[in-house]
């Protein structure tokens, strides 16, 4: 704790010892040309402050980067949710349409005559259902290769 207020001490003195040099300079009363000199005690002052302030920017660079890392990655995930629920909406549909053409088929079993129509029905709601599936497949698969790009491309790098 003494060390934080050792280090306030010299910051505000080495800020008033500057705020003093620029006064002096910008004085124009002050008959020397030269521009004022700062002693030795201030420069490790400033040095340390003005390492300070590339480390904090170095910092906050770094968290805007790592923020737009995140903001991609939730892009991603928000456009793979969004091909997932158009999915399961579709999968509903189909599911619903098999179910009645079961129905049907069922119907038509009992009364021992098949129902061309019925049948007929029953494969269109299966390859949609095949169709669906196969969707569901490539958002999966542009899930996996969005994921291998940033390593396949950090490999060529290296």
């Amino acid at each position: 704790m003494s060390d934080i207020a050792e280090l306030e001490r010299r910051i505000s003195a080495a800020l008033e010892r500057i705020g003093r040099g620029i006064e002096r300079g910008l004085d124009r009363t002050d008959p020397s040309p030269a521009p004022p000199v700062l002693d030795a005690t201030v420069a490790p002052d400033i040095a340390a402050l003005i390492a300070e302030r590339d480390a904090a920017l170095s910092e906050a660079q770094a968290a805007r980067d790592e923020a737009v890392r995140l903001q991609t990655a939730v892009d991603l995930l928000t456009r793979q949710l969004d091909g997932h629920g158009l999915d399961m909406q579709r999968m509903r549909k189909t599911v619903i349409q098999l179910r009645e053409t079961l129905r049907g088929l069922r119907e038509a079993q009992v009364a021992a005559l098949p129902d061309a129509g019925l049948v007929h029905s029953a494969l269109i709601a299966e390859l949609e259902a095949l169709r669906t599936e196969r969707h569901a497949d490539l958002i999966e698969m542009e899930a996996i290769i969005a994921e291998l790009k940033p390593l396949t491309a950090e490999v060529q790098d290296a």
